[in-house]
């Protein structure tokens, strides 16, 4: 998959203590879904601000465990974070990471994808880390999605899911044509 992106801490966060690349933990792969209904509205997760915790909106996703495809970890995120079977899966491209991580600094490469709903919508399972941190899941507009992002603090979650979701706007936008 080609890389359409690349984000580095070191542009992101101008008041911080840049981590060295070589002080990274190990690098990680992820997927990430922008998944829209019938409707074409987009499921997001978000996590309300707390104790030195931003919180904000992202698109659902997460880790490619060991000995699983970037696909079957893209359906088993998707049904985990949004309740939802897919239909329609359509690359995007690799987001690259560098300095990303909350606890260990490291580099994460994202299999990005877009994809529809496929049947009806069912309640997430989120894991016990998602419901501590008040994980929610939300349908909005690609529209209301993308303003809810602009206001939100900088940071990974934020120019990753915003690059993805005007990518998508602009391929929805041709479709529709």
């Amino acid at each position: 998959m080609e890389i359409i992106a690349t984000l580095h801490e070191k542009d992101i966060y101008l008041d911080i203590e840049i981590t060295k690349e070589e002080d990274y933990g190990l690098s990680r792969d992820s997927v990430r879904v922008v998944l829209l209904d019938s409707d074409n509205k987009v499921a997001l997760g978000y996590y309300a601000p707390r104790d030195g915790f931003l919180g904000g909106y992202t698109i659902p996703g997460g880790g490619v465990e060991k000995g699983e495809s970037v696909h079957e970890a893209l359906v088993r995120e998707c049904k985990e974070e949004t309740g939802c079977c897919i239909k329609d899966v359509k690359e995007l491209g690799v987001v690259e990471e560098y300095g990303v991580g909350r606890k260990t600094k490291h580099m994460q490469r994202n299999y990005c994808f877009f994809a529809y709903v496929d049947g009806v919508k069912s309640e997430p399972s989120f894991t016990e880390e998602e419901i501590r941190d008040e994980l929610q899941l939300r349908w909005l507009s690609l529209n209301d999605a993308i303003q809810s992002l602009q206001i939100q603090k900088d940071g990974f979650s934020k120019r990753k899911t915003l690059f993805l979701l005007d990518k998508v706007k602009e391929l929805v936008g041709k479709m529709e044509v």
